[in-house]
């Protein structure tokens, strides 16, 4: 839902993040939460797409359900176990997870946690920071394969304001210039951005492992209730090629919901996502035509969503869709989460 950036890490992603996040010490084996899950047995990843949520929070709304910001409440850590594991039994494979941050989280109690430490320097402060480390040993614990960690700044963290950021769904669209004067451009100091962690990654820990979602259905026009123009699109995919240099995507993070263009009929409400992936795939066509899709957000259990996935997969292109990570949000509501964890995977199990 509109949030920020994204690496994937596998097998040692709790050992590695542990190791990223400041020199605070923390107690790991304090009695403040509950114990730590025993091991399940690891899901398989072998049909694709591999299916899976997004799970921040523990409850059907933002403020106050946060599961990084409270994941050292007893309480809260025995529901958010129970939750995973039940999760999991319904066939979830991959969880994902975002980090918002930023200095201030004064009022941000839906899930903003601070990015310096009490000595300034940049990292995860306590409790967050052991709630992190703990959210990820119960993931891994519960029997998930695969964890997408998606880091979302927000105010003056957001390169959209200033300067520097992470960048989920970071890749650039053009309205990001329509307020600028000047000569100023925001969306190629976002596109710098990006470039710039990258580059950066890719340098420190190899390539295939992070890159910058974006934004696709969304951005489709509709000219008349049967046509529809994905231009806008092509500009965004360019940007993000360009952000990977020399590095080849490991692969390609859309999200996509409805339609947001007023011109696009009831009927096109949802045919824009089929619309938006035959252009992402026309578009990567060439050296990144065998690099997969990962749907990294949509409606909660939609079976409309679901069969423009099934169509894209029955047209044969070959381009596989590797995951379909659900956002506990249902078609139509005017909030960003309204579905009560647990959740079910139905509609999107029935692609594999």
């Amino acid at each position: 839902m509109k949030k920020r950036f994204l690496p994937v890490m596998m097998g040692t992603l709790v050992l590695v993040i542990s190791c990223m996040l400041g020199n605070e010490s923390s107690d790991l084996d304090g009695s403040s939460t509950c114990e730590p899950l025993y091991v399940r047995e690891k899901a398989v990843l072998s049909t694709q797409p591999y299916i899976g949520t997004n799970f921040t929070h523990y409850g059907d709304q933002l403020e106050g359900y946060s599961i990084l910001q409270n994941y050292h409440q007893h309480d809260v850590c025995g529901k958010v176990q129970n939750q995973l594991v039940t999760m999991r039994s319904r066939g979830a494979q991959t969880i994902r997870i975002l980090i918002w941050h930023y200095d201030a989280t004064e009022a941000q109690n839906w899930g903003v946690i601070p990015h310096r430490l009490a000595s300034g320097e940049i990292g995860i402060p306590e409790p967050y920071r052991t709630n992190l480390i703990r959210y990820l040993q119960d993931i891994d614990s519960a029997g998930y394969a695969r964890v997408i960690i998606g880091f979302a700044p927000m105010a003056d963290n957001n390169p959209f304001q200033v300067r520097f950021d992470l960048l989920n769904e970071g890749v650039p669209n053009e309205w990001l210039d329509l307020s600028c004067e000047g000569g100023k451009s925001t969306r190629a100091q976002v596109k710098q951005y990006g470039s710039d962690m990258l580059q950066a990654f890719f340098a420190g820990y190899g390539e295939g492992d992070a890159t910058i979602s974006a934004i696709t259905s969304a951005r489709v026009v509709c000219p008349t209730a049967s046509t529809y123009t994905t231009d806008v699109l092509e500009g965004s995919f360019q940007d993000l090629l360009d952000m990977h240099g020399s590095y080849s995507p490991g692969w390609f993070a859309l999200h996509m919901y409805g339609a947001d263009d007023p011109n696009c009929a009831e009927e096109q409400e949802l045919e824009v996502v089929y619309q938006s992936l035959l252009a992402a795939d026309a578009f990567f066509d060439g050296d990144n035509a065998a690099v997969p899709f990962v749907i990294q957000e949509t409606y909660h259990n939609n079976s409309v969503v679901a069969s423009k996935i099934e169509q894209f997969i029955g047209d044969g292109s070959g381009r596989g869709i590797q995951e379909v990570i659900s956002w506990p949000h249902t078609q139509g509501s005017s909030i960003h989460i309204d579905v009560v964890p647990p959740y079910v995977f139905d509609e999107y199990r029935s692609l594999q």
